[in-house]
């Protein structure tokens, strides 16, 4: 279950097509705006744009599964506080972000050029109008119905939803059914904020990802006075240093569980082989008596599994009532059937192993 969970977490959906995509962030607190010398928000964007194998360049206030989570807010789908607001991300961007991280639009459509409020002011929610949200957020507010035409509120503030996203991640994993609580709202960030600059190279680009970032990352900080502003990389880069605990901690869980299936399978080996042999005197009766070696072999399995299948039905009971007490003192999740499944079959096929080669050397004695 532990492994489980560590898996779903790594493999968690982003929501964007990661392949060919680089991120330039900030190195620190308005580096871009007290660095760049007064550069405007698109001349910012073209810095990389002018780069080789550049499809598209766009400016947006945080990235999916960045680690920071530096804008969020709680929407609802009722007025006041007669609703269950939930918590969300909120992310704002530009016109090119859809393209530009791959993001697919489920339902509804993006917003239009001229929706988008200027990108040197910060989103006063009272402007925004309309906003495009994730299907698993939908879902939440809107229990299966349509959303698209309906109005969420921020408080007394309220939007439209004009579209919704197939998938779109939070910036730091939070877990379970809340990572997918993504909204975005049709502005540009100010440069004041940090944003973050999103590179999509094209698709017949055959050029070094290596020489593609240090380009890159030598365009947009030659503007600088002698200050570096921008560290880039790829997005992949980004998102594993997220998960480098969960991998590390699935590492140990994957070598604890190889060392613990080796050491049951040599002890039911050891065992069963020794209870096998201490018959053999009574398989020499049995032969005598007329019982091929198959028989032999048969009875001696029979009997393994039957003791095999009591051991499993009391090692099911005893996983269960770990985990329940697990539920009631550490709040962890409920054990899914699928691990106590395959850890009943692991047990009986390695109980029937184990037994195999010792009862097939006494038949053969």
């Amino acid at each position: 279950a532990l492994a489980g969970s560590r898996v779903r977490t790594v493999q968690t959906p982003r929501g964007i097509r990661e392949s060919g995509l680089i991120i330039a962030t900030p190195t620190g607190v308005g580096a871009i705006y007290m660095n760049l010398e007064g550069s405007t928000y698109d001349a910012l964007c073209n810095l990389g744009a002018n780069q080789p194998g550049v499809q598209s360049v766009s400016i947006i206030d945080q990235i999916p599964l960045s680690g920071a989570d530096r804008f969020r807010g709680s929407i609802s789908a009722v007025p006041g506080s007669n609703g269950h607001p939930i918590d969300v991300s909120a992310y704002i961007g530009d016109p090119r972000t859809l393209a530009t991280l791959g993001l697919t639009v489920s339902a509804g459509r993006w917003f239009a050029v001229d929706e988008f409020l200027p990108a040197t002011v910060f989103p006063d929610i009272s402007r925004v109008h309309l906003l495009v949200l994730t299907d698993s957020l939908a879902r939440k507010l809107f229990n299966g119905r349509n959303p698209i035409g309906s109005t969420v509120y921020f408080g007394k503030a309220s939007s439209t939803v004009i579209g919704t996203l197939n998938s779109l991640s939070r910036p730091n994993y939070d877990g379970g059914s809340r990572d997918q609580d993504s909204i975005f709202l049709p502005a540009g960030p100010a440069l004041s904020l940090g944003p973050a600059l999103a590179i999509r190279m094209r698709d017949d680009w055959q050029g070094s990802s290596d020489l593609s970032i240090k380009a890159i990352s030598a365009a947009l900080n030659r503007r600088t006075q002698g200050t570096s502003v921008c560290s880039v990389q790829t997005y992949c880069e980004m998102r594993d240093r997220l998960f480098t605990t969960d991998r590390a901690a699935l590492g140990l869980l994957a070598a604890i569980l190889v060392a613990v299936i080796g050491v049951a399978a040599n002890g039911i080996a050891a065992s069963s082989g020794y209870w096998v042999r201490q018959r053999i005197r009574q398989t020499w009766i049995r032969r005598a008596l007329g019982a091929t070696r198959g028989q032999i072999v048969a009875y001696f399995m029979i009997e393994n599994g039957v003791i095999c299948c009591f051991g499993v039905v009391l090692g099911i009971g005893l996983g269960l009532a770990v985990n329940l007490a697990l539920i009631q003192n550490l709040n962890l999740p409920r054990m899914s059937r699928e691990p106590l499944i395959g850890g009943a079959l692991l047990a009986l096929l390695l109980g029937q192993l184990a037994v195999l080669r010792s009862a097939i050397k006494t038949a053969a004695a």
